[in-house]
């Protein structure tokens, strides 16, 4: 999707295929250990799937053949509770990156996420972490703010946006892994702002589709801490490529 900055404009995006996964594992537990491979050969992946248009399965293939290198955010199961992360994208300047979450075992659940960053020059959606799994059908509407708006001066500096998302529990199986892939314009490291909570079901799945629910379920508002300080740090998988 070739995304604007509007204040809260919904941008309708395109729908791929159902999934059905089978990949389990809580997401509370901690990151698994990735199968061996080099970090030449992650950068090689990252830079195959930057030649492939993102509607093609290819570019999903590419990045689920080293899901497991990707950095793990962690998930909140609270309402009203985020559990903000700091996470740099884009570190290796390949123009493509991802980051991993995994739905808690258990009742089917709903996602809300929200994202601060201060360039939205990208693409992103969201796909299962295997390609043996199949696709599924992804994000399909965003809601833009300007982050004093929902949070106040809780913003850490450099952001300038906000956006908000949400995505109904017949998307996701319960203790599956998936990806959250971004494709940039530019090869600068991209710092984000994240939290990213799963909440039991709503009976009616339309009703999560609003930016006024999406805050309340998450909590987010003025009230609190500074988010840089409050925010943990995500720790990368690989490390990047040494500059020559």
């Amino acid at each position: 999707m070739r995304l604007s900055i509007r204040k809260a404009v919904v941008v309708v995006v395109a729908l791929i295929t159902p999934c059905a996964l089978i990949f389990a594992q809580p997401a509370t537990q901690p990151a698994t250990t990735a199968p061996a491979i080099s970090d030449a050969a992650f950068v090689a992946a990252l830079e195959a799937a930057d030649g492939q248009p993102v509607q093609n399965h290819a570019f999903e293939q590419i990045l689920q053949s080293v899901s497991p290198h990707f950095p793990l955010v962690s998930v909140s199961t609270e309402a009203g509770q985020p559990a903000w992360q700091k996470v740099t994208l884009n570190r290796r300047g390949k123009q493509v990156d991802a980051f991993r979450i995994r739905v808690p075992d258990g009742e089917p659940r709903d996602l809300f996420w929200v994202f601060l960053c201060n360039d939205l020059r990208y693409e992103w959606q969201i796909i299962p972490a295997a390609a043996s799994e199949g696709r599924m059908g992804g994000f399909r509407r965003n809601w833009y703010y300007k982050p004093q708006d929902i949070l106040g001066d809780r913003v850490p500096g450099p952001s300038k946006d906000l956006v908000l998302q949400s995505l109904d529990a017949a998307s996701f199986k319960p203790g599956c892994e998936y990806l959250i892939w971004f494709k940039f314009r530019h090869a600068k490291p991209m710092p984000m702002y994240v939290a990213i909570t799963f909440l039991p079901a709503a009976a009616e799945p339309m009703s999560i589709e609003s930016s006024s629910h999406i805050a309340s379920a998450m909590g987010l508002s003025r009230a609190g801490g500074q988010i840089a300080e409050i925010a943990k740090d995500v720790n990368p998988t690989t490390r990047p490529a040494r500059k020559k």
